[in-house]
């Protein structure tokens, strides 16, 4: 069950990460700096708990159980 909560985790980061991309294309084509300072640091941090998750746990065979 552990391991289920992770992949959902992994898969809501993923999303986050998605939406996140399409807010910052948003905010650097209006040219707001502020708006695209903090969304390139929330991209960052979500990256490295994603890469985390992905390097210390085999979420791609979770999946398929």
């Amino acid at each position: 069950m552990a391991n289920q909560f992770l992949v959902e985790i992994h898969d809501y980061i993923s999303r986050r990460i998605d939406e996140d991309r399409c807010l910052l294309a948003a905010a650097q084509a209006a040219g707001h700096d502020g708006r695209i300072t903090h969304l390139t640091g929330r991209l960052d941090q979500w990256g490295e708990i994603r890469t985390f998750l992905s390097s210390h746990f085999d979420l791609v065979t979770v999946k398929y159980y």
